[in-house]
């Protein structure tokens, strides 16, 4: 989970886009992003898809792809449909039957951060440098190559004009709608 977050802080800040919400599944994730071009939308999820399937093979001891497919983009034309999204990609651990509340979901998601307004915390793990000061000879510890991100969200741009107390008392709501569909269906 740092892992993820400290690669999408990185992105961020590489490009010019404007991260909104972000939820992570263990076998694809979405975001809610402001990219704005096509040639920045590719250079951002070339970035993002391809730091966290090294990450994943690292991990696992894997090679190969990570990803069955490239991503796909889902341009979001109003605010009706911008707030649907956001309520989608929310309510993705509780719609999949995996948590009663999206606040319970183990994984990477944005919630906490929008109901907080704090940054989500991350790790970037700088691989070049480890293995150039391995191959120099270099004594040096894993962790002298680890250093903490910060991923600050960007307000939804429909409710940006809102106060960040009434901004939060709409996550809140679809948080609560959320819970009672959840509550409902699980009855």
């Amino acid at each position: 989970n740092m892992t993820i977050v400290g690669i999408l802080a990185r992105a961020k800040a590489m490009f010019d886009v404007k991260i909104h919400a972000v939820i992570f599944m263990s076998n694809h994730f979405h975001l809610i992003v402001t990219i704005p071009d096509l040639v920045a939308q590719r250079a951002f999820m070339n970035y993002v898809d391809g730091n966290i399937a090294r990450e994943v093979n690292r991990i696992n001891g894997w090679r190969g792809h990570v990803w069955s497919r490239r991503y796909q983009s889902i341009e979001i034309l109003d605010d009706t449909a911008l707030v649907s999204r956001i309520t989608y990609l929310l309510s993705h651990g509780c719609k999949e039957g995996l948590v009663a509340r999206p606040k319970d979901w183990p994984g990477v998601s944005s919630l906490d951060a929008m109901l907080t307004g704090e940054p989500m915390r991350g790790i970037w793990t700088d691989r070049s440098e480890r293995w150039r000061s391995a191959h120099r000879g270099d004594e040096v510890e894993p962790s002298d190559f680890v250093e903490e991100e910060l991923l600050h969200l960007d307000p939804v741009p429909c409710w940006a004009h809102l106060s960040d107390r009434d901004y939060r008392a709409r996550v809140e709501a679809l948080v609560a709608e959320i819970e009672r569909e959840t509550a409902e269906q699980n009855r």
